[in-house]
């Protein structure tokens, strides 16, 4: 029997996940489905929870806006993510584009749970990654989260960030710039 595998994922990751899928050449059947924003992760899955044996999510909040969807999945489901080296090069890239920058200005939402230090600069200056990913996950496990799901909590945080001018612009991984339409027009963004 083949495997069929499940993966959602941002619009972000969709073309790198279906270049990843070509190179690894799996012995499984794989289905690739973007989402928007976190609220079509459930219904992502259910369109295809009978169709498929495992899922994979793109990033630890959308594995656990799933979970919390579906508390009783009986299916295995992990969770992929950017890499240290990607993000450095997509921050290197980001810097190119825009010129000068002060990276203390510049806020990546994934740091955003960590409440200090989610700037750039303050992300380059991290030995212990573990610990982040340990951090947010502990943020991903909170009441606040279960109540309000994690979009909504990190977009709160950028906007009161953008409307006290601590911050010139966000470098985002969880959404495309349909994300920030509610903050401000004008707030820059890499996405």
């Amino acid at each position: 029997m083949n495997i069929r595998i499940l993966l959602i994922t941002s619009h972000y990751f969709y073309p790198l996940t279906l270049a990843a899928l070509e190179r690894l050449n799996l012995n499984c059947q794989t289905i690739v489905v973007a989402y928007d924003d976190f609220s079509m992760i459930p219904e992502i899955y259910r369109r295809h929870q009978d169709c498929c044996d495992a899922v994979l999510v793109s990033g630890s909040s959308a594995r656990r806006v799933l979970e919390l969807s579906f508390p009783n999945i009986n299916k295995p489901i992990s969770e992929f993510q950017v890499d240290s080296d990607a993000l450095h090069r997509e921050i290197l890239r980001f810097a190119v584009e825009r010129g000068s920058l002060d990276f203390t200005r510049v806020a990546l939402d994934f740091m955003l749970p960590m409440g200090r230090g989610y700037s750039v600069a303050d992300f380059l200056e991290i030995d212990d990654m573990p610990m982040v990913i340990g951090k947010n996950m502990d943020w991903l496990n909170s009441e606040q989260v279960l109540t309000q799901g994690p979009e909504q909590l990190i977009l709160d945080q950028i906007r009161k960030l953008w409307e006290e001018k601590a911050i010139d612009s966000v470098i985002s991984t969880l959404r495309s710039d349909d994300f920030f339409l509610n903050i401000e027009k004008n707030l820059p963004r890499y996405c």
